[in-house]
């Protein structure tokens, strides 16, 4: 079936999907490099989905994060350029598979609500009478669906791992004290000569980011 909708263009406020985000992730000794991450990140899905959809883009806006991180992550929110009849065509073509996409990743169950319809016909239905303030989570779950058809189930780490790879940012500095995390170098240091001073009998270490700095043997 070939769609051809009277509004062909379209620009949606979203995220990037498939990003990792900084907790606990290979980009946490990043975190003061996050929107440099994010405008890298951006440009890999671009690169991708651009060879699927030539009129699909992301551009960057800013990098969200929660305050705690129970129940979310870390978001690279954008704008995506594209047109609509492009990405209906795409689906249509592979239907049986967005399906089965659908099925496994917008289904329901305890502990979870899913907001976008598990099917092919309601999802397209509502993808094409939304307006562009509510088609966030149906483009997110569309452009997924894409990724993951088009180069398999290690596209999300492969997005991440190159992104990590090509980013030309320095990692943040982490300084520690037996252990002990400190804000600075400086405090870092002194810490560091007050154990030695107050402890003398036991062995201390001084280390940035897991390399050791400097070693006090205890007497």
């Amino acid at each position: 079936m070939k769609f051809k909708l009277l509004k062909a263009s379209t620009s949606v406020k979203t995220v990037v999907p498939l990003f990792d985000g900084f907790y606990n992730t290979i980009f946490e000794n990043y975190w003061n490099s996050q929107e440099e991450i994010g405008r890298v990140f951006t440009d890999k899905v671009n690169e991708k989905i651009g060879s699927i959809l030539p009129s699909f883009s992301y551009t960057f806006e800013k990098i969200y994060s929660p305050a705690q991180y129970n129940y979310s992550t870390d978001e690279i929110y954008a704008t995506a350029t594209f047109d609509m009849n492009e990405l209906m065509n795409y689906l249509s073509a592979n239907k049986s598979a967005f399906d089965s996409f659908a099925q496994s990743n917008f289904s329901s169950y305890d502990g979870f609500i899913s907001f976008v319809p598990n099917n092919y016909d309601e999802f397209v239905q509502e993808l094409t009478s939304k307006g562009s303030s509510d088609l966030s989570s149906f483009v997110v779950g569309a452009v997924e669906f894409i990724l993951y058809n088009e180069y398999g189930d290690n596209i999300k780490n492969d997005l991440n791992e190159d992104t990590y790879y090509d980013m030309d940012v320095p990692e943040d500095e982490r300084w520690e004290v037996d252990g002990f995390t400190y804000d600075t170098e400086e405090d870092a240091r002194l810490e560091f000569k007050n154990v030695c001073e107050s402890e003398p009998s036991e062995d201390h270490v001084l280390m940035l980011n897991d390399e050791e700095v400097e070693f006090y043997k205890g007497k």
